[in-house]
């Protein structure tokens, strides 16, 4: 099996913690950046701190019975949301 991506940089994203690689064969570089992929930035950031709110909001309905490494592992809204 090729794995293509074994050796490339990746970046965390800072909200929900996947990795994102910085390249990708065959794929254009600004499409690995969701963000980048918007025509306007400020959209991208309002659409992805009301998902976060949303992940939060539904996930308290859980959180009493789940184990704290997985509560720890859902979406955290920085101060300062851009990524």
């Amino acid at each position: 099996q090729n794995n293509l991506l074994d050796d490339i940089e990746m970046i965390e994203d800072p909200h929900f913690g996947f990795h994102i690689p910085t390249k990708c064969p065959a794929v254009p570089p600004q499409l690995l950046q969701p963000r980048n992929t918007w025509a306007d930035a400020a959209r991208y950031d309002a659409a992805k701190t009301k998902l976060i709110h949303l992940f939060q909001s539904n996930f308290e309905t859980f959180e009493d019975d789940v184990n704290p490494a997985i509560r720890l592992a859902g979406p955290v809204l920085k101060p300062q949301l851009v990524t």
